[in-house]
């Protein structure tokens, strides 16, 4: 006799939400975790900042563990052989934050704003299309939730918020919120359009 996991019997409308929380969550996690006590952007003047590049990827790895195990936790419950979800989430936002904390400060928030999705987009897009989903749209959205996000974000911390470490937290927060609303959306796409072979039982 099969028994099929309960959280994979949700309503999709449940599954988005679970997933968009738990998202959601994970991001204000590691806003505040895992960061320079410092703001935006990373007080590197017009220098490249080869120490930042390393702390950056270190600091990038731990907040794509964190993210990725809370994701790939609900992606079992849907799909097999998912374990590639943790790596991809850690090696795209080490990454990220690499970039992002390295650069001198003019480049550093404009490359992390337009590259940060992309580059998430594509490390997870790779698992997913390993399940012979069908996900490369994956990337585009990822790419401009990410983007829009960050924007946002950046916008609303510079306005009301004080305090390095609030203001990664809330705009962790606000391109978290985006990116798992985006993704969120995509993954009701896919559990209803995967080869039953594919899908978890």
């Amino acid at each position: 006799m099969v028994i099929k996991s309960k959280l994979s019997q949700l309503p999709t409308w449940g599954a988005f939400l679970i997933w968009t929380s738990v998202s959601v969550v994970a991001y204000g996690l590691v806003g505040f975790m895992f960061h320079f006590p410092s703001g935006f952007p990373p007080n590197n003047g017009q220098n490249f900042n080869a120490l930042a590049l390393v702390v950056g990827a270190l600091q990038g790895g731990f907040t794509g563990l964190v993210i990725g195990s809370l994701q790939a936790l609900l992606l079992r419950q849907y799909f097999r052989g998912v374990r590639g979800w943790l790596a991809a989430s850690a090696v795209s936002l080490a990454l990220t934050h690499a970039i992002g904390d390295a650069l001198p400060d003019p480049l550093a928030l404009p490359v992390v704003q337009v590259a940060g999705g992309l580059l998430l987009g594509v490390g997870q897009w790779l698992v997913l299309r390993s399940q012979r989903l069908n996900a490369v749209i994956w990337i585009g959205a990822t790419g401009i939730a990410w983007f829009a996000g960050l924007t946002l974000g950046l916008t609303i911390m510079k306005q009301i918020v004080s305090g390095w470490q609030t203001q990664h937290v809330v705009a962790s927060l606000i391109t978290g919120l985006a990116v798992s609303v985006a993704t969120g959306a995509l993954l009701v796409q896919l559990v209803s359009s995967a080869p039953n072979e594919m899908k978890a039982s």
